[in-house]
């Protein structure tokens, strides 16, 4: 029974219960009402799926979205139900430009993708040498650090290179802490500034104040 459940966790603060259950029931249970356990505390929520084809392809997707509200996936267990980890790395798709040739095989595409995070796989379109200039290693990078959009590496010979990275998709970033994966309103260690009266609001205030001062 407990194997049908999974765990949502989101990076940031969560959104409103009503809208993980309208978004999680529309893209999982195909309209129908999921049974769904919030925990708000926890950043999570834990979700009935029956159907194993279904939570499996949920689990291998992994990186989910209500919003613009990040979360990942994993089998409820006993270890998930006090608390769930949260997600400090990810894959994504990084865009070389202008690697030297002679280092445009696995290893000396590793080494120069190595300044962005830990690469993982390329493509066809990389192996094959399709483009001169232009490789694509896939990499799991930190969340919680900010991309290189440029990289810098020393040649033997003394000579520096400069690589420009571009990632053709990234997850949402913070523009308060600069985090990967949530927006600034969902952000823990954000506090909106108070709004300040309006000038209207103000002079009311002045002017009631003088009548009740006034002899």
């Amino acid at each position: 029974m407990h194997k049908d459940f999974i765990v949502c966790y989101f990076n940031g603060r969560p959104p409103p219960f009503n809208q993980i259950q309208s978004v999680l029931s529309h893209m999982w249970g195909k309209g129908r009402k999921l049974e769904i356990h919030n925990n708000p505390r926890q950043r999570s929520a834990i979700v009935r799926i029956p159907s194993e084809y279904l939570r499996q392809k949920i689990l291998e997707k992994n990186i989910w979205y209500v919003g613009d509200s990040m979360f990942h996936t994993a089998q409820w267990s006993s270890v998930h139900s006090a608390s769930t980890p949260p997600l400090s790395s990810i894959q994504i798709w990084a865009h070389l430009t202008g690697v030297p040739l002679d280092l445009r095989y696995q290893q000396g595409l590793s080494l120069v993708t190595g300044l962005v995070g830990e690469p993982k796989e390329t493509d066809d379109f990389t192996l094959n040498l399709v483009s001169l200039t232009l490789s694509h290693v896939k990499v799991e990078v930190d969340l919680t650090k900010p991309l290189p959009s440029v990289v810098e590496f020393q040649r033997q010979n003394g000579e520096v290179v400069e690589v420009q990275v571009d990632y053709p998709w990234l997850p949402p970033t913070c523009s308060h802490c600069k985090e990967l994966g949530h927006v600034i309103r969902n952000c823990l260690t954000y506090t909106p500034p108070k709004n300040p009266p309006s000038g209207t609001e103000t002079a009311t205030k002045q002017k009631e104040k003088a009548l009740v001062n006034d002899p």
